[in-house]
């Protein structure tokens, strides 16, 4: 298998007032947003299957009615799961797997900002053009504009291994689960 990076044609960039495009984003950027969507939708995966398995539902069937869960929902339903000794016998995987849940419900928003996120460029204080991700919701007071935090590829590096760290969690309580059957 090559994973080479693929030759693709040059893209000629939008034309934008504000001069910025998808094209300033410097790959390193794109590569970390990408692995943190990627460990993200492991999260998710896993979620689903200790779902599938702790409520005894057939695979097929579980994929069906999981399909395009958000973390919500699934963590919603690992709460149920967990609330009954007729699902899950063992009182410390049942704690375990609320743990879980509610480090998941913690850390999701962040996973948000940057799936969801409306990026740009902007200067720092040194006036070197910095990517950032724009936080609306936090409205500067004196400007009317929204704030906005740096984004560099460690922050991204973080992020991506608190996601890494819940999905391998997810997995050995998946473990943990399957070997009680």
């Amino acid at each position: 298998m090559n994973l080479s990076k693929p030759s693709r044609p040059a893209r000629k960039a939008p034309i934008r007032k504000s001069g910025f495009s998808a094209e300033n984003v410097p790959d390193e950027i794109k590569t970390g947003i990408g692995e943190l969507i990627t460990q993200w939708s492991y999260v998710a995966f896993q979620l689903g299957v200790i779902i599938r398995v702790g409520f005894k539902i057939e695979r097929d069937a579980g994929f069906a009615l999981l399909f395009g869960s958000d973390l919500q929902p699934l963590c919603r339903a690992l709460r149920t799961l967990a609330e009954s000794k007729k699902w899950i016998p063992d009182a410390a995987l049942r704690q375990d797997i609320k743990q879980l849940a509610a480090d998941i419900q913690h850390k999701k928003d962040r996973r948000h900002d940057f799936a969801h996120g409306v990026f740009g460029l902007n200067e720092d204080m040194s006036g070197k053009a910095v990517f950032v991700r724009y936080r609306f919701s936090d409205l500067k007071q004196q400007q009317n504009k929204p704030a906005s935090e740096i984004v560099t590829p460690e922050i991204l590096r973080v992020l991506a291994d608190e996601a890494y760290d819940l999905g391998r969690r997810a997995q050995d309580l998946t473990v943990k689960l399957k070997g009680m059957r």
